[in-house]
């Protein structure tokens, strides 16, 4: 998981809609069983800020509100 965060973090920045789609998603299956959630979780919000695309934000809302549970 460690090696795959990086890499999933500058997946964000992608042009493609469905390669953002699917870094949201596997950043959030990461974040729900990481021992580096908190970080995890500052970074997505960082990404949720600058995120257009709304069927890329869905996951990463739904990540940003549970951490802050």
């Amino acid at each position: 998981m460690e090696k795959a965060i990086p890499k999933l973090l500058g997946n964000t920045k992608n042009e493609s809609t469905v390669v953002r789609w699917c870094a949201a998603y596997a950043l959030t299956e990461i974040a729900m069983n990481s021992t580096t959630q908190k970080e995890l979780l500052r970074r997505i919000d960082e990404i949720v800020k600058k995120e257009k695309n709304n069927s890329v934000r869905v996951y990463l809302k739904a990540l940003k509100a549970i951490g802050a549970r």
